[in-house]
């Protein structure tokens, strides 16, 4: 009797975790910000999972240098606040990596242990959910945000958060801000190639190739439609070095490593270099915001020489003000020189923001996680080096280190290629005791 409730009990959890993974899986597509609090959710239900199903591990995370490189970035921007031009944000922005990579590491060390069954309902559900919010996603860069806009305007006057979403004229909702947008084709761009493997790994075998063509082509098409410049580039810039990964791994990851701990080393001249040399923000072939883009990175890399080492404090930029009596030449642009809420750019940012000791941080962290894409299985290896350069491209051009939302999504991002890496290897071994888990 003892042994059938428990079937019955786990019965039912099973089918309670396929709808919330499901759940999820729009979730995040629909809406990129809600990251930061679905891979909280899903590390809870794997968790819970794991100890129903009774599942055996020993962890050994503490071991991985992703993992400790990465909180002692996350341990760095917290303690930061003793210096912080804003100590509240720089403690806040510590403590949200740090709790991101906790919830990291139960997905990590859970999802590829799980008994074959529940790893492919796991990634079958997160494929359909991703499916659906592309294809709302689609929708509604078709149509301009009109959607989006409806949707927000139902809620509008109940939820007042919505307004500052919300495009008026004469208090007549006209529209909706395009980073509203430019946030889910961003986060559905860099869990695309994810979502690609793990199709690949739940399809039947029949069905494998033109469902793997079906989820190119969604994609594409929402990210071509949209108006965010950077998630065409990163997922022209995946798609290359996917390609070259299927030919020449080695050759790719260490392009990607090289491109990587170069812009971490040499953000500063680079800068200068196509600001002073180059003079890109004067281009006329290049876009308008990309211009701005130069200016911004430019006018902030000068500022770095004042606090060279620990720099101004983690996610303290939008607290910088210029010294008083400081003249600065406009150089005839349209966009003034200046510090913006954020640098647009990761490398910049770190260099600014955590000086030296953070720059150094980061790229250890950053060139330890790619070395450990080098020890994933060969048959992950490819979409973990496309999601790695998409995500890059993306984090060099782009919002703020600090927007937790975003380093969910490429958190989430890993998370599902150890889950699709477990789900095709067929020689997976039978003792899970000896599993060590991989960042």
């Amino acid at each position: 009797m003892a042994s059938e409730s428990k079937g019955i009990a786990l019965s039912f959890y099973s089918r309670a975790l396929r709808l919330m993974v499901l759940i999820a899986g729009v979730a995040v597509t629909l809406g990129s910000k809600s990251a930061a609090v679905v891979v909280p959710l899903l590390a809870l239900a794997t968790a819970a999972n794991a100890y129903y199903q009774q599942v055996p591990s020993q962890f050994t995370f503490y071991r991985e240098p992703p993992f400790v490189l990465w909180a002692a970035f996350a341990a760095l921007a917290a303690v930061s606040a003793i210096w912080s031009l804003s100590p509240a944000a720089s403690v806040t922005s510590g403590a949200n990596l740090l709790l991101l990579l906790v919830s990291l590491v139960a997905l990590h060390c859970v999802w590829p242990i799980l008994p074959a069954e529940t790893s492919r309902l796991i990634g079958t559900s997160l494929g359909i959910g991703f499916a659906i919010g592309a294809v709302f996603v689609l929708a509604d860069v078709s149509t301009g945000g009109a959607i989006v806009v409806q949707l927000l305007a139902l809620i509008d006057g109940t939820v007042r958060s919505s307004a500052t979403l919300l495009v008026r004229e004469n208090d007549v909702i006209v529209g909706a801000l395009q980073a509203f947008s430019n946030w889910n084709v961003a986060g559905t761009t860099i869990l695309f190639w994810p979502i690609l493997l793990l199709v690949s790994a739940v399809a039947a075998e029949r069905w494998r190739t033109p469902a793997m063509l079906a989820c190119v082509a969604l994609v594409a098409a929402l990210t071509f439609a949209s108006f965010h410049e950077t998630s065409k580039l990163a997922f022209v810039v995946g798609s290359a070095i996917f390609l070259l990964a299927r030919v020449a791994r080695r050759a790719a990851l260490v392009l990607l490593t090289t491109g990587f701990v170069l812009a971490v080393a040499l953000i500063l001249p680079i800068t200068k270099l196509a600001h002073d040399t180059l003079r890109l923000h004067h281009a006329s072939w290049v876009p308008d915001t990309v211009q701005a883009r130069f200016v911004i990175w430019n006018y902030t890399a000068d500022q770095v020489s004042g606090a060279p080492i620990l720099g101004i404090g983690a996610n303290a930029t939008k607290s910088w003000k210029a010294p008083e009596g400081q003249l600065v030449s406009s150089d005839g642009h349209f966009f003034s020189p200046t510090v913006s809420s954020h640098s647009h750019n990761f490398f910049v940012q770190v260099w600014f923001e955590l000086g030296f000791i953070g720059a150094l941080l980061f790229g250890l962290a950053g060139a330890s996680t790619l070395a450990a894409i080098a020890r994933a299985r060969a048959s992950v290896q490819p979409y973990a080096i496309a999601t790695a350069a998409a995500s890059l491209v993306i984090c060099s051009a782009t919002w703020s280190m600090w927007h937790i939302w975003l380093a969910s999504n490429i958190g989430l991002a890993s998370a599902i290629l150890a889950l699709g890496g477990a789900i095709v290897d067929e020689t997976r071994p039978p003792d899970r005791q000896r599993h060590r888990c991989r960042l």
